[in-house]
């Protein structure tokens, strides 16, 4: 498998795990279970409910920090529908442009926090800056 579909599964892993705790979830549950299934109805309804499980493991074990196991099953799975079917990488795409992270999401604005007469500023663009102000 060439680098950029293992880049590509990679980020369809953790756009599905981030999705499972939006309300864009039943939407993408759907179309991922369609992606992943390429066999019929039946393993699709399978899928979706595999899904929802994997939603539900993501919810108790997120507190603890231990849900990188759930991103790396479906980054698995995702390697392994690019492998067997090379065409599904442009679907996987669509679902990444449309509910994957976005350039203005990955860069903070900067951000102020107030605690008594203390200011915080933070920028965490390009230059990862951090002002501590105090009055």
């Amino acid at each position: 498998m060439d680098a950029e579909l293992a880049a590509l599964a990679s980020t369809g892993a953790t756009t599905l795990v981030a999705l499972m705790v939006t309300d864009a979830w039943s939407g993408a549950r759907t179309r991922v279970a369609r992606l992943l299934a390429r066999n019929g109805e039946d393993r699709e309804d399978a899928l979706e409910a595999e899904l929802e499980q994997a939603r539900e493991r993501l919810a108790l074990t997120a507190a603890s920090g231990q849900d990188g196991s759930i991103e790396a099953e479906w980054r698995a799975r995702f390697v392994l529908l690019l492998a067997e079917n090379p065409q599904a990488a442009q679907e996987l795409g669509k679902l990444v442009a449309e509910f994957g992270p976005r350039e203005r999401d990955r860069k903070s604005e900067g951000g102020v926090a107030f605690h008594h007469s203390t200011v915080y500023g933070v920028n965490t663009g390009d230059g990862g800056q951090t002002n501590d102000f105090r009055f």
